[in-house]
């Protein structure tokens, strides 16, 4: 069944795939079997049409109910190929829908046929797809290993676009990993390949994530360079979904920049489109980023309620990464407003959903925001055991950031122990981390 999609006004698209479905019901009717295949044939194919042009234009709602009637056709047909090739897209518009648990059902039955049918581009495909949502959700372990079972698969069959999708997938984790600078080695091989293949909303993604990277390294303006780099390609080709990704993520370094107006407008900006095309969890990114402004401005309140709507958006679609985070944030919120119990139990509760999904930096972090709470408590026995804790898993994981952190805070319960050889000791040890971290800046530069 083809999956050539040529755009087409919806009125006559829409016009002739009820044509088809009369004169499908007709041939029913009539029994004639080869007349049948081939009406179904047809309207497969038109439906495979009208899905992706849905699809590519953001109304994935539309997409789905195309696909799912394809699927039945294709099945009916005993059409295996077809079959796989419609699962993969069922699975893609779940995960743009922000449903990742279907995404993950319908991606794994594909990747089942690819693997039955021995076709290795599909299986290269579905692997990386799977990695992809479990990179969302915040299953970094998960999301490594299936990207690296994809990528010796898609150079075994010279799929350069795939490579460069996986690699530029492998670079993600390792960012989020707290690795910056293997992240830009591998974005930097992938963008060689997109570009090579002129594929531009694939170099605006991956110019993005060197933004990313950028500014996880501390460079605020190579940042903005990388992001107004992807933000022109994704205007170019019409990503909307790109756009506002971006859009959002320059609002960030405003933030970090100290200017909370020119963030807010950037992210007023990213919400609009991400409303737009029902990106429901980059809405959730969004809420939480305008809420943290709003907190940085004084204004808890608003800040809560924004955290309060991204919340149950995040739980909606899946993300338990994205419910984890916002707890965090909650949780701050109610520590700086004199609350520590209830920060307290916000913090807690995003504990395991952190450890359930495998994102290491978030769950030292949380260990460490629970330990500053018990050392406002009076709690410094405990807070020292969730200080270290947090020490020891980003020292694991080379999350060099949140150790000098860990080691700061450490520093300050010897401190009030009376023990000052090891309060100067953890001191030492955490400039000694962020002066390797500014000397690895100052290469990048």
């Amino acid at each position: 069944m083809s999956s050539t999609a040529v755009s087409e006004p919806n009125d006559e698209l829409n016009l002739r795939l009820q044509l088809l479905r009369d004169q499908v019901s007709r041939v029913r009717s009539e029994g004639g079997d080869g007349a049948l295949a081939d009406t179904l044939v047809q309207l497969g194919n038109l439906l495979v049409e009208s899905g992706q042009t849905a699809w590519q234009s953001g109304d994935f709602r539309a997409a789905l109910a195309s696909f799912e009637e394809v699927l039945l056709i294709t099945r009916e047909l005993k059409d295996r190929r077809g079959e796989v090739t419609i699962l993969s897209n069922i699975g893609g518009v779940h995960d743009d829908l922000g449903v990742p648990a279907k995404a993950l059902e319908f991606y794994g039955k594909a990747l089942r046929a690819y693997q039955e049918t021995d076709d290795r581009r599909g299986e290269a495909r579905a692997l990386s797809n799977m990695g992809k949502v479990h990179y969302g959700l915040g299953s970094l372990a998960k999301a490594l290993e299936l990207f690296g079972e994809a990528l010796p698969i898609y150079r075994e069959t010279g799929d350069r676009r795939g490579e460069a999708t996986t690699l530029n997938n492998i670079g993600g984790v390792h960012d989020d990993l707290g690795d910056p600078k293997r992240a830009l080695e591998l974005y930097g091989q992938a963008l060689l390949i997109r570009r090579e293949a002129e594929d531009r909303r694939g170099e605006a993604t991956t110019l993005h994530n060197m933004g990313l990277a950028q500014h996880g390294l501390g460079v605020p303006a190579k940042a903005l360079e990388f992001y107004g780099q992807a933000l022109r390609i994704s205007r170019e080709t019409g990503d909307r979904r790109g756009e506002g990704t971006t859009l959002n993520n320059i609002g960030i370094v405003h933030k970090g920049l100290g200017d909370p107006q020119k963030a807010l407008e950037l992210f007023g900006q990213a919400l609009l489109i991400r409303r737009e095309v029902e990106d429901r969890r980059g809405e959730a990114t969004t809420l939480n980023n305008i809420g943290g402004v709003h907190d940085d401005l004084g204004d808890p309140q608003k800040a809560l309620e924004l955290f309060g709507e991204a919340l149950p958006i995040y739980r909606e679609t899946g993300d338990r990464r994205g419910e984890a985070t916002t707890l965090g944030n909650i949780g701050s919120v109610h520590d700086a407003l004199g609350d520590p119990e209830g920060a307290l139990e916000l913090y807690e509760g995003s504990l395991p959903i952190l450890q359930e999904t495998g994102d290491r930096r978030g769950e030292a972090m949380a260990l460490n925001n629970i330990g500053i709470v018990h050392k406002g408590l009076g709690d410094t026995e405990i807070a020292s055991e969730f200080y270290a804790q947090a020490l020891y898993i980003c020292r694991e994981t080379g999350i060099r950031g949140g150790a000098a952190t860990a080691l700061s805070n450490l520093a300050f319960v010897h401190w009030s122990y009376g023990d000052t050889k090891e309060a100067l000791n953890c001191f030492r040890e955490s400039i000694r981390v962020r002066e390797a971290m500014r000397a690895d800046v100052k290469d990048e530069d």
